[in-house]
C-alpha cells in the first residue's frame, strides 16, 4: 500500500469511521490504508520475500485503470479508488511475469460487473 495505490492519499489517510476512534493513532484512516496496515504489508513482503506483481509491472500510477476497488458512485466516496486486490508472488517467480492487469476502469465502474472490486489477472510464462 503506497500513495500511488490510491486516488486520494490524504482523503484515505484521514478518513474517519463513524463513531470509532482507534486506540492507536497508527490505525487512523480508511481501513486498507492506515499507517499500521501499510507498515505490516511492507513487512509481509520483505520477510516473505514476496513481490507485488502489479506494481512490479506498473511502476507509475495509472489514474484510469490502476485500481481494483471503487467507492460508491454517489456520495463522499465518488471518484475515490484504491488498489486493494493483489497478486503476491515469490521473488523467484518475478522474472516469469508476462502481465498483471486490472480489468476495471473509471469512476463509472466499467468492468466491475456489479461489484465494488474489479477482476485482476496475472499471466506467468511457462516454467523453463
Amino acid at each position: 500500500h503506497q500513495d500511488i495505490d490510491v486516488t486520494h492519499p490524504d482523503f484515505f489517510s484521514n478518513a474517519k469511521q463513524a463513531g470509532y476512534i482507534p486506540p492507536n493513532k497508527e490505525d487512523c484512516g480508511q481501513p486498507g490504508f492506515t499507517r499500521a496496515e501499510r507498515q505490516r504489508f511492507e513487512i509481509i513482503l520483505s520477510e516473505g520475500r514476496l513481490v507485488d506483481a502489479y506494481r512490479h509491472m506498473h511502476k507509475e500510477q495509472d489514474m484510469e485503470s490502476g485500481f481494483s476497488w471503487c467507492g460508491h458512485p454517489i456520495g463522499k466516496y465518488r471518484g475515490k479508488r484504491m488498489r486493494i486486490d493483489y497478486f503476491l508472488i515469490s521473488e523467484e517467480l518475478k522474472g516469469r511475469i508476462i502481465s498483471c492487469k486490472m480489468h476495471g476502469q473509471g469512476i463509472e465502474l466499467e468492468g466491475f460487473y456489479g461489484s465494488d472490486h474489479c477482476p485482476v489477472s496475472l499471466e506467468l510464462s511457462p516454467q523453463a
